[in-house]
């Protein structure tokens, strides 16, 4: 796996990692691996929507899914999403170069889990991408190769989660959020960016962090 150097100021996930805090208490992590962090997100339109990313910057997380560690931890965060707000979803939007719209204005690879009261399958089947396939985490690298591509799994538990990829011919922005947000019908809120919701961010890293 080839690391990324990548100046924090560059990057805020990067500045999370080395203790810096945009946004107070929001940016403090939640919980800590030797590799990997997981943090509350900003824009969170639901409670409990966390993120997990690796500690080096990359650019996505296809190199990361055979890697064991990175499994168990992902485990570890959804089993701490799950006690407090009920069954999760992951997914990711994978980009591969720096400021593509895939990555939605974040250039440094990062895991979604959220906790949903409605299937995540169905809200994506009403969207205009359909070219969807069967996939397990572990062979997203040898499927998407050096293309970008959206990746959920509504069986995040397992340690080979199986889920669906979409290889992407184009970028697409926000695209899992934005389903999320129709299915709820805040589409009016749908860009974390002009609402970034830290309320809900904050409420939710005080309360997984308190979970031992």
């Amino acid at each position: 796996m080839t690391k990324v150097p990548y100046p924090e100021a560059d990057c805020r996930f990067c500045a999370i990692v080395r203790g810096h805090a945009f946004y107070g208490a929001a940016d403090r992590p939640i919980d800590s691996a030797p590799d990997y962090v997981t943090i509350a997100s900003t824009g969170a339109i639901v409670e409990g929507w966390s993120l997990v990313l690796p500690k080096d910057h990359c650019l996505s997380l296809r190199d990361f899914y055979t890697i064991h560690a990175f499994a168990d931890f992902v485990r570890r965060t959804v089993e701490r999403v799950e006690v407090s707000y009920g069954q999760s979803v992951i997914f990711e939007h994978g980009a591969n170069q720096r400021g593509s719209l895939t990555s939605c204005g974040t250039d440094h690879g990062h895991l979604h889990v959220v906790p949903l009261g409605f299937s995540l399958s169905d809200a994506i089947g009403r969207s205009v991408l359909a070219s969807w396939e069967p996939v397990r985490t572990s062979s997203i690298r040898e499927r998407a190769g050096d293309s970008e591509y959206l990746f959920f799994s509504e069986t995040p538990r397992q340690r080979d989660p199986a889920g669906y990829l979409c290889t992407l011919a184009s970028p697409v922005s926000q695209f899992f959020r934005r389903a999320i947000a129709t299915q709820l019908g805040l589409n009016d809120v749908a860009d974390y960016k002009e609402h970034p919701f830290l309320d809900t961010t904050e409420r939710t890293r005080e309360r997984l962090a308190a979970i031992a």
